[in-house]
């Protein structure tokens, strides 16, 4: 155990790290409106990259913290390469990358994840035209950005859902799978007897080996769920056929506890379930048709509606406010959040106005019956309801909750930026339990990440989209993720560009980069020589050549750490005087795309210039130079132009060289 002055002076480092923190520029309004369009992004000089201009509506120092990242997956119709990304606590770009394919390239869910005793990025690319649900695969990069694992759904080659992944110890992870099923569909509404055309996404969740993709564990929502426990209506005549699945409860997130039980919402039904990780049956059911939950906070509680990413979390953090109920012997008492969209494709028929994160207190009894075993408790809506709530509500409520159940929930806190609508689609909340607990709280659908101090304080509001892209599907990500402690260690080298007095500098990925060293080689000493060092601002920094090495053959950028060393790989190429724009590229898959091979061209198009305008300027000094000879010397110089030619056949007094303008064959020198 670190002694207390280790401590103190560890969190005082923390703290100092934090205050110092530079604040981003001014929130532009008329950014933020659309003058730039839906999806404002920033261009380089380094990097064909496009990342979106992040704007921070209300900041902070302690918005995020000094030594994390943020993580995102932005995509949409306005995102034209989407894919992963990796953004610093300032908000600006530390590396992403478009990973393409045939359905668009759009990935999801970003994390950090333990895998083998290594630190590594995962994240879902496939087919994701059926709109909330996908088939493919989870792809796993070291701290080199290089693809180590791709994870399926095991047997029959089946493709995993975009939904979950968690990397569990003991090399296994939870995943999400929808699948298409005969099921008779006529409970949930369907008028038609054609049993055999009726179809359902069925949702199974299941516990597979990382490697290998096989099957430890699996359960079916088809075999446990009703029909008639969902809230997505059936509409059309075709809804609920082969041609377009019913898809009834539509589960987003998995959790496995330490007592080997599984916590799994499901969206269309309002509820979050809590599974026997032995025998596969429910144990409780909280919110939606089936709720098992009394409701201490007159509705409150149970008031959630399409909801994402219900995780169980410590208490801890939230001490400063919350007080444990009284332990009573065989009540089993923990907390849980979760992500309230209050919307379901521009259905805002439940919920509060604004998408909101609960922390709920749940008690239930320690030793779990199977719910099918409990008496069901004859006190359905006698749980006084706020008035405060909608008609909707309100009747939902009065429909579910219960009063006298020895199960209860109640509301410890919500977590609401009401500058933020409600999310139609997607989410997530994310407890950071570090010296600095806070929530990380991502829109999903709206291009938003919130932060909170654990009492319910908006600590942070970010932006990256125009507000007027909110709730159009123009840019999205699924969920916001914030992690400390990732290194990125690219393999590739920094990229550097020289024009003028100016180089610029950046390196794709790499995280410990603190400054950059500017070095001009000694011709005489055979080495290179320190010129200046500068602080790394942002993705690229710009750097002043000092007025005295800015005609320097050869100039280069060295990477230090924050242990003032050099990094390895850390040098960008020679930067070499004499051409218009000297670059080079660091990632080399940078240059891949189109936009890439353009710049690509163009810097080898102004060298080709560059390298033409010298040769004909030394040929127009040589000219100059056998100009003046002749005139010295008063002889004629004949072109082989025929001008020049009849200009020198005239008669009379020989024609000075002056007024014989030569072209672009030189003269032969002829003496009389």
């Amino acid at each position: 155990m670190l002694p207390l002055i280790s401590i103190l002076a560890l969190l005082s480092g923390v703290v100092l790290a934090a205050l110092a923190q530079k604040a981003p520029p001014p929130f532009h309004v008329t950014l933020d409106s659309g003058s730039e369009g839906p999806y404002p992004t920033n261009r380089f000089h380094t990097s064909t990259l496009r990342p979106p201009k992040v704007q921070f509506k209300q900041w902070s120092p302690q918005c995020f913290s000094p030594t994390s990242h943020l993580f995102l997956t932005p995509k949409g119709h306005k995102v034209k390469s989407p894919g992963p990304m990796i953004l610093d606590s300032q908000g600006h770009l530390v590396w992403m990358h478009h990973f393409d394919n045939a359905f668009g390239g759009q990935a999801y869910n970003l994390q950090v994840q333990d895998w083998k005793g290594e630190k590594v990025l995962t994240f879902w690319l496939g087919d994701d035209r059926i709109r909330g649900h996908g088939s493919g695969e989870w792809w796993i990069l070291d701290q080199h950005y290089e693809v180590v694992a791709k994870v399926g759904g095991g047997e029959g080659g089946r493709g995993v859902d975009l939904h979950e992944f968690t990397i569990l110890p003991g090399g296994t992870a939870l995943v999400i799978m929808f699948e298409v099923v005969n099921f008779d569909v006529r409970p949930a509404g369907r008028r038609f007897n054609d049993v055999w055309n009726q179809f359902i996404w069925d949702c199974v969740v299941r516990e597979i080996r990382v490697e290998g993709g096989e099957a430890v564990w699996e359960w079916r929502a088809s075999e446990h769920l009703d029909l008639r426990a969902s809230y997505k209506l059936l509409v059309g005549l075709n809804d609920g056929t082969a041609d377009s699945p019913y898809d009834p409860w539509h589960l987003n997130s998995v959790e496995k506890d330490g007592a080997g039980n599984y916590l799994v919402s499901a969206r269309y039904t309002h509820a979050v379930y809590y599974i026997n990780g032995r025998t596969g049956e429910l144990l409780w059911t909280l919110g939606g048709k089936n709720n098992t939950f009394a409701d201490l906070s007159s509705g409150e509680a149970l008031n959630f509606a399409w909801q994402h990413d219900s995780r169980w979390v410590d208490p801890e953090p939230f001490n400063d406010f919350y007080i444990p109920s009284e332990r009573v012997e065989g009540k089993t008492v923990r907390l849980m959040t979760l992500f309230d969209n209050t919307a379901e494709d521009w259905n805002y028929k439940y919920g509060p106005d604004n998408a909101r994160g609960l922390l709920l207190e749940l008690t239930y009894a320690s030793n779990l019956p199977a719910l099918s075993t409990l008496v069901s408790a004859p006190d359905r809506g006698a749980t006084p309801i706020l008035s405060s709530l909608s008609v909707a509500d309100r009747e939902k409520l009065t429909s579910i909750s219960r009063l006298s159940h020895s199960y209860s929930v109640r509301v410890l806190n919500t977590y609401t930026n009401h500058l933020a609508p409600r999310s139609s689609s997607q989410g997530s909340l994310q407890l950071l339990n570090s010296l600095f607990p806070h929530l990380v709280m991502g829109h999903g659908i709206n291009a938003v990440v919130s932060t909170f101090h654990p009492n319910g304080t908006l600590i942070c509001d970010l932006r990256f989209s125009a507000s007027s892209a909110w709730e159009k599907a123009d840019v999205q990500s699924y969920r916001a993720y914030e992690y400390e402690g990732w290194v990125g260690k690219p393999k590739w080298k920094p990229a550097a560009k020289r024009k003028g007095g100016k180089v610029w500098v950046s390196w794709t990925g790499a995280t410990e980069v603190r400054s950059w060293v500017l070095q001009v080689w000694h011709e005489r000493e055979g080495r290179w020589r320190e010129v200046i060092e500068v602080e790394k601002t942002g993705f690229e920094t710009e750097i002043t050549v000092p007025e005295e090495w800015r005609r320097a053959k050869k100039l280069r950028v060295l990477a230090v750490d924050g242990d003032l060393g050099e990094m390895a790989d850390g040098a960008t190429e020679v930067l070499h005087r004499g051409f218009v724009n000297t670059a080079t590229f660091g990632q080399v898959d940078e240059i891949s795309d189109w936009r890439g091979i353009l710049l690509l061209a163009a810097v080898i198009r102004d060298i080709i210039r560059e390298i033409r305008d010298k040769r004909k300027g030394r040929e127009k000094q040589k000219e100059e130079c056998r100009i003046s000879k002749v005139t010295i010397l008063g002889i004629r110089a004949p072109d082989r132009n025929n001008e020049t030619k009849a200009l020198l056949s005239k008669p009379g007094k020989p024609k000075s060289l002056y007024e014989i303008q030569p072209r672009s064959t030189p003269a032969e020198i002829l003496f009389p």
